[in-house]
């Protein structure tokens, strides 16, 4: 399948990328543990522009430390998730103070060493409660037809992922509480185990939204967010797959590729996504903790 990268100028660099919502590009950004290892090189085009795109001073700053964060060994990605997003929540008030950002940062180190984050995190409410009804909220809405004709091959992907869904939570026959038991427990099965094989799958992922966002340049908090969100949405679906069977690589290129494809071609998804957020009725950055969190 021919892959075809696209291109973003920021500043004096040129920035190459492929997009999640094609299925082969899905696959060796996620599958391939060594695909976020970046190559930068100097060329000489007549044609390039440069623009004024600046990065913030605290750029590398911030970003190394939430890297090494997402890269720390001995606690669960929705831990180190949640290192992060308390970590923003204490450095966006003070993005134009580098030096008060810089005693925050040394603050959250203090905090994950001494295991207060860690506390917060056991103490923080999940969302085990609202899995099933937000995740059928998130898919169970009308594909515009119109849009998606010019594309049977993705609506047949994004029909065969729906079905699917049905299919797992059909046991319920509508209980709530029954279709976020089956949830968890797909969670807490065949998801574990596929992702504690492939662990490099979700770093990827999220490496991949970063860059793709040039995180944290601009409002980092937002990112981090609606990262927060696709991952919870994706997670879900996954979750509802494993409830029936092992997953494989295809399960997640499936639910990822089809998520993306959605995501970035229906503006009525984005606002969707968006108005559901609205309705939990809380801080976007308190929600979105809660969503890290599974049990």
């Amino acid at each position: 399948m021919l892959i075809i990268p696209t291109y973003l100028y920021r500043g004096n660099k040129k920035e190459h990328n492929l997009s999640l919502s094609c299925p082969e590009a899905a696959r060796q950004i996620l599958l391939n543990p060594a695909s976020m290892q970046f190559h930068q090189e100097n060329t000489t085009d007549d044609a390039f522009k440069a623009n004024n795109y600046t990065r913030p001073n605290w750029y590398s700053e911030v970003q190394q430390f939430v890297v090494d964060i997402l890269f720390i060994n001995n606690i669960s990605l929705e831990q180190r998730l949640f290192y992060i997003g308390m970590t923003l929540r204490l450095l966006e008030p003070h993005k134009n103070n580098m030096e008060e950002l810089h005693k925050r940062l040394l603050l959250c180190c203090e905090k994950i060493n001494n295991n207060n984050f860690e506390k917060l995190f056991l103490e923080q409410r999940t969302s085990a409660d609202i899995y099933a009804g937000l995740l059928i909220q998130f898919f169970n809405f009308r594909v515009n037809l119109e849009s998606t004709r010019s594309f049977k091959v993705a609506y047949n992907r994004f029909n065969s992922l729906h079905q699917q869904l049905i299919e797992a939570l059909s046991l319920a026959n509508g209980d709530s509480d029954k279709q976020n038991t089956i949830l968890q427990h797909g969670f807490n099965t065949h998801y574990r185990d596929y992702f504690e094989k492939n662990s490099h799958v979700w770093i990827n992922y999220i490496i991949y939204v970063f860059y793709l966002n040039d995180f944290p340049a601009e409002s980092m908090q937002d990112v981090f967010n609606d990262l927060i969100t696709d991952i919870f949405i994706i997670r879900c679906a996954l979750s509802a797959l494993a409830s029936m069977r092992p997953l494989n690589d295809d399960d997640v290129i499936l639910v990822v590729q089809t998520y993306h494809r959605i995501r970035s071609h229906n503006k009525d998804f984005v606002k969707n996504i968006k108005n559901i957020r609205n309705q939990a009725n809380t801080d976007e950055s308190l929600f979105s903790l809660m969503l890290i969190k599974t049990q």
